[in-house]
């Protein structure tokens, strides 16, 4: 699977032969293991952070209360994503 994009400013692209990289994962177990690690650390924090967005757009009631993200822009009052480590739950403060 590819997509495209296109920059609208000066950005650093890395490109990566993945059969390479994926043969010597499978060769040395060391390194397989740190790649997974990073990759699923990089995942749960994109997962809970899209929750979090998700979790931001409706009240206790289920009523949405904004627009998505992207479309209206952020809250002044929203703090961001939480870390993983309170299980991306923040505490109601109305």
């Amino acid at each position: 699977m590819q997509f495209d994009a296109r920059a609208t400013e000066k950005v650093v692209a890395i490109a990566i032969d993945a059969p390479c990289l994926r043969a010597k994962a499978q060769a040395d177990d060391a390194l397989g293991r740190a790649l997974a690690e990073r990759v699923a650390a990089m995942l749960l924090d994109r997962l809970q952070t899209t929750r979090i967005r998700v979790l931001n757009l409706y009240d206790e009631d289920g009523a949405a209360t904004r627009e998505a993200p992207g479309e209206a822009g952020p809250r002044a009052d929203d703090p961001g994503p939480t870390s993983v480590s309170d299980g991306g739950r923040r505490p109601r403060t109305s």
